[in-house]
């Protein structure tokens, strides 16, 4: 529930407080329903920027390690809304950032990730939007 906070094994959890792409890893994550081609460009631009980037398969994992600090932030061009509404839930509640996205909409369609800790998020959306937003 919005206002809750967010917690591990009953104890806060934080995004991370770094406002450097070079100080971390990015999560990245992408499926068969996008073309390879935006995620062969968020992963140039990750190297350009100096940052890591990183993906273990599970969006839903990236974005509670977001939550706790584990990376910066995490990226995917397109999930299920049964994927990501709630890992956005959490990583808000800890303090980070999320890119707004209409639940209904998401539902029916699923939609864009992004979520960062407060001070790597607009260097996590610039990277996000220069690689699919050609």
């Amino acid at each position: 529930m919005a206002g809750g906070r967010a917690f591990c094994n009953d104890r806060p959890i934080r995004c991370t407080a770094k406002t450097s792409l070079r100080e971390g890893s990015l999560g990245i994550g992408f499926s068969g329903r996008t073309h390879l081609d935006g995620v062969k460009r968020l992963v140039e631009r990750c190297c350009d920027a100096g940052t890591v980037f990183w993906r273990n398969g599970s969006g839903g994992l990236s974005l509670a390690y977001v939550a706790t600090g584990r990376i910066l932030g995490y990226v995917e061009e397109h999930m299920n809304a049964w994927d990501f509404l709630a890992g956005h839930l959490i990583v808000a509640e800890a303090g980070g950032r999320v890119k707004p996205v209409d639940a209904d909409e998401a539902i029916a369609h699923g939609g864009r990730v992004i979520a960062a800790g407060p001070g790597v998020f607009d260097a996590v959306a610039g990277l996000a939007m220069a690689a699919y937003d050609v």
